[in-house]
């Protein structure tokens, strides 16, 4: 059930607001600029919040790698245990250390080689102190340390 005045209620208020409008043209063209202003700078100030936010994550991962946690003294087969994991997104995995003899006219007696992943390189910072070359793409391609030259 409606009652006769509630059809005319929008129409109504509709000619008040206009009428309202119409007579202090100044101060609502400047609220209407104030809240301009007002959103604008709340927009820009979101705005630089989130990109230094953005920056600040980018550096991090750079400096230390994009990694939460390291296992140390994990078998192999515990690796199923850790995948099946509903926390873990993903895992890489750096292989045990193995040192090779090398010949004697070399400045250096060992070479130390350490296995690891492709997941590995993506997500460690060494990947960013490469000077020349490139990260490894095969199994069996290494990386050597400019220390080792």
């Amino acid at each position: 059930m409606t009652l006769p005045f509630e059809n005319d209620t929008s129409r109504i208020v509709k000619r008040l607001a206009k009428q309202n409008m119409k007579a202090n043209r100044r101060t609502s063209i400047s609220i209407m600029v104030a809240i301009l202003i007002a959103s604008t700078f709340l927009c820009s100030l979101c705005t630089f919040v989130q990109s230094y936010w953005n920056q600040s994550v980018q550096q991090e991962i750079a400096a230390y790698g994009d990694w939460d946690a390291q296992l140390l003294e994990i078998h192999a087969g515990q690796l199923d245990l850790i995948q099946n994991n509903e926390n873990i997104q993903t895992i890489m995995v750096k292989g045990d250390n193995q040192t090779a003899l090398l010949p004697a006219a070399s400045g250096l007696p060992y070479l130390l080689i350490q296995n690891c992943d492709g997941a590995y390189w993506g997500g460690m910072r060494e990947k960013n102190l490469i000077l020349r070359g490139r990260v490894p793409q095969a199994p069996g391609e290494i990386v050597v340390g400019k220390s080792f030259f």
